[in-house]
């Protein structure tokens, strides 16, 4: 071995054994750390600086994403945000969330509903899947374990903030009455958790407040930048004089809107003195489609959900998300991988850094030997499922019921849309943006990736054929 080449092995051995060191110390001398856990919502994989957008401008994610490991290449399990956030928040693919879901629905039911009147009995049937979550083990009941308290704001689907096992939160649910207005739909998305962000962070600073040295996690999950795009005038002139079209002008500057949100809350956190005992975490719950010059604005349905490779599809923008891990002065910061990695990887990952085992029976695995250098592994493959597609010929905002699967190795996209009897497949390497179709090319991979499909559905318990309509009567 020539000197130099000595050198350079004998200083990266001495890097590596300071930094696992200093992990060691941390571990003895420091508390838990505290958890941020940032949800977007309708933001596309594509638009943000630190996944190398041009125009969309986020410094606020940029500065935590350089302060940490971005891996690139996160897929979420479904293209619409209830059953996305429920695997974010249980670690349960979403399959295997709706299939415990009825499980709890049947073991619940003659309890639940003995006495209640015909209409309430309706009632309690339409909405179990809104309250269900409290028959479930959520990432605040394991942290609860070691002391944390927890905050939910923003996007939450599952009635009140104690139903998913916070000690705080935001959205409180609501009413029979509540169910007859026209503002129940808003209700079910969050109610008063959405005026986090889009009105006020004061109740994450109220909370982080009242905590003193006690770790605490939060949920921070703003309505953003999902519709309606109305991003104040200091956002949408970012963008207002660009050759851009004007739906394209209005998502992005929501975008940055959003950026700026988080922007405040970072800057609450340094002012604190919590910046370096705090793990910020990023994960968008599914896809969007905005191109710089194509125009949706009046187009209702493109307008209200983006364009047609993103949200509601089943191209692979509908389900990529980046993922990232931030802790300032701890792990490894400007690390950007590009191994396929899961939105059921956080909760494993957050399990592990405060030294709680991960719990049998998940499919997600922790990130942190990734994220600190001993293993660059991430999934072989990962699977999915398609509940609802948006039809061009059909406005329904939340799309018709379909049944369809994918699966995503990383080199390809493989749909299996069995409504439509219909398969597709693209090369990730050469069509990230899922142009050609090479299914007829390439028979043997068609058939491999059907058989695992196949595979995956007898391991999670799919019944194959059911009626969505029946199983999901209303989803976002």
């Amino acid at each position: 071995m020539k000197p130099f080449a000595k050198i350079a092995l004998i200083v990266l051995f001495i890097g590596l054994f300071n930094f696992c060191r200093q992990q060691e110390e941390r571990s003895e001398d420091t508390p838990l750390p505290n958890i941020v856990l940032i949800v977007a919502d309708d933001l596309g994989y594509p638009y943000a600086g630190f996944m190398g957008h041009e125009i969309v401008q986020t410094p606020n994610l940029d500065r935590l994403a350089d302060q940490g490991t971005v891996f690139r290449t996160g897929m979420v399990t479904e293209s619409h945000c209830a059953p996305s956030l429920r695997t974010i928040i249980t670690g349960l693919h979403a399959e295997v969330f709706d299939r415990e879901q009825e499980r709890f629905k049947r073991q619940n039911r003659t309890s639940e509903t003995a006495g209640l009147s015909e209409e309430d009995s309706v009632i309690w049937e339409q909405e179990f899947q809104w309250r269900s979550m409290r028959f479930f083990k959520t990432l605040p009941q394991y942290l609860a374990e070691k002391g944390y308290t927890s905050f939910q704001g923003g996007k939450w689907w599952e009635f009140s903030y104690e139903n998913g096992g916070f000690t705080d939160g935001m959205s409180t649910g609501w009413t029979k009455e509540d169910r007859k207005t026209n503002n129940y739909f808003r209700m079910l998305m969050g109610n008063k958790g959405l005026d986090l962000g889009r009105v006020t962070n004061q109740p994450v600073y109220d909370f982080i407040d009242e905590q003193g040295d006690n770790p605490f996690f939060i949920w921070y999950a703003p309505d953003l930048p999902h519709y309606p795009l109305n991003a104040p005038d200091e956002y949408y002139n970012i963008y207002k004089d660009q050759p851009l079209s004007e739906s394209a002008k209005r998502y992005y500057a929501n975008a940055s809107w959003f950026d700026d949100e988080i922007g405040e809350v970072v800057d609450y956190f340094e002012e604190k003195g919590l910046m370096e005992n705090t793990i910020f975490i990023y994960v968008n719950d599914n896809g969007w489609d905005q191109e710089p010059t194509v125009e949706y604005r009046h187009d209702s349905l493109r307008w209200h959900n983006g364009g047609p490779k993103g949200k509601g599809s089943y191209y692979d923008m509908t389900f990529h998300t980046p993922i990232f891990f931030s802790w300032k002065g701890t792990l490894p910061a400007e690390q950007v991988k590009d191994e396929l990695v899961s939105s059921m990887d956080i909760l494993p990952t957050v399990l592990d850094y405060v030294g709680i085992e991960r719990p049998a029976g998940f499919s997600g695995n922790s990130l942190r030997p990734n994220i600190e250098g001993s293993s660059a592994t991430g999934h072989e493959a990962l699977f999915g499922r398609i509940t609802q597609l948006f039809d061009p010929n059909d406005k329904t905002f939340m799309g018709k019921p379909a049944e369809g699967y994918w699966m995503r190795t990383p080199d390809y996209h493989y749909v299996w849309d069995i409504g439509n009897n219909e398969e597709l497949l693209f090369d990730m390497i050469n069509d990230p943006a899922n142009e050609i179709n090479i299914v007829n090319e390439n028979p043997e991979l068609v058939a491999e990736f059907k058989s695992r499909i196949r595979a995956w559905q007898k391991e999670v318990g799919i019944e194959v054929n059911r009626n969505w309509a029946a199983v999901r009567n209303l989803k976002e």
